[in-house]
């Protein structure tokens, strides 16, 4: 079961500037938990995935670092998430525009799984059912898988592992439905997509 540590929504559409929240969301508030379980149930769910890692020293690798490093204050490892999904949305934004992608509402979430530290963000394009009022959920929410059209997942742990000894399994999956999906992952700067029939010995 995964251990939700920080939730926040922002809005993507390629014809205007992304509409950022300015607070994460309040995981007190149950409504709130169940959806941030539910993404990551839904992405956990899904088979069809590819797997890689980051092409490098990009500016989402070296924010995922930071927050990392803020192991024991909890404060500023919320200031460093939400700072890491604004500069995020920025780059994505960026990329939407040069394709036919629509955009929708991207969710980051900060969890825990099997004592790895993870972070996963998720765009929701078709929102019929989500009622979000200034980009937080107000209602009960019930998470279609088909309406869970991408999603990266980084295993935080294994990155870190991987920068410090010889651990290189990819510690990154990305789940994409339909075309003009790759501007996602650019905007993480992944790298290495490959099949799960190739991944079967690569880890996660």
């Amino acid at each position: 079961m995964a251990s939700i540590k920080r939730f926040v929504i922002h809005e993507l559409f390629k014809e205007k500037k992304p509409d950022l929240a300015d607070e994460l969301l309040n995981l007190g508030n149950e409504v709130i938990l169940k959806l941030a379980k539910d993404l990551v149930k839904t992405k956990d769910s899904r088979t069809a995935v590819l797997w890689g890692q980051f092409k490098g020293n990009g500016d989402f690798p070296s924010k995922l670092r930071d927050l990392d490093s803020e192991q024991d204050d909890e404060v500023q490892r919320d200031s460093v998430f939400l700072e890491l999904t604004t500069s995020t949305m920025a780059a994505l934004y960026e990329e939407i525009v040069h394709t036919n992608s629509k955009g929708g509402y991207i969710c980051f979430i900060e969890y825990e799984s099997f004592h790895d530290s993870r972070l996963m963000a998720a765009m929701i394009t078709n929102t019929a059912g989500i009622k979000l009022t200034n980009l937080k959920p107000t209602t009960e929410v019930h998470v279609d898988l088909s309406k869970l059209h991408q999603a990266v997942d980084i295993n935080t742990s294994g990155y870190v592992k991987s920068l410090n000894t010889d651990y290189n399994k990819n510690y990154l999956s990305f789940i994409g439905k339909g075309k003009h999906t790759d501007y996602f992952t650019d905007a993480f700067d992944c790298i290495n997509k490959i099949t799960p029939a190739k991944a079967v010995n690569k880890g996660s």
